[in-house]
């Protein structure tokens, strides 16, 4: 996390409630990803605070293209962001090693 591009937390007291990061050139690709609220704070508008901080940061920076990973079933929330759905017709891979 610390050689993160840009990273937001939130915090209530000295609890972090909610996370999310940024991994990027800084110029053009941008990758969203550890997008996180603790589970008794969500449905609060945190983790749309967390992404509007980080959408904010790639605004600023003149940065249009951003991707996500996103957890099942957690599709409806970043498309009410404005997010797409990969097409199908360009599927996304991986590779852990």
């Amino acid at each position: 996390m610390c050689n993160s591009w840009y990273s937001v937390s939130i915090y209530h007291n000295k609890y972090l409630i909610g996370y999310g990061r940024i991994i990027s050139d800084g110029i053009y690709q941008t990758l969203i990803c550890d997008v996180m609220v603790h589970p008794e704070y969500q449905r609060r508008g945190i983790g749309k605070k967390v992404m509007n901080a980080l959408l904010k940061k790639c605004d600023e920076e003149g940065i249009k293209w951003v991707q996500l990973f996103c957890a099942k079933g957690k599709q409806e929330f970043y498309k009410e962001l404005g997010f797409n759905s990969r097409d199908s017709e360009a599927p996304g891979m991986s590779l852990f090693l």
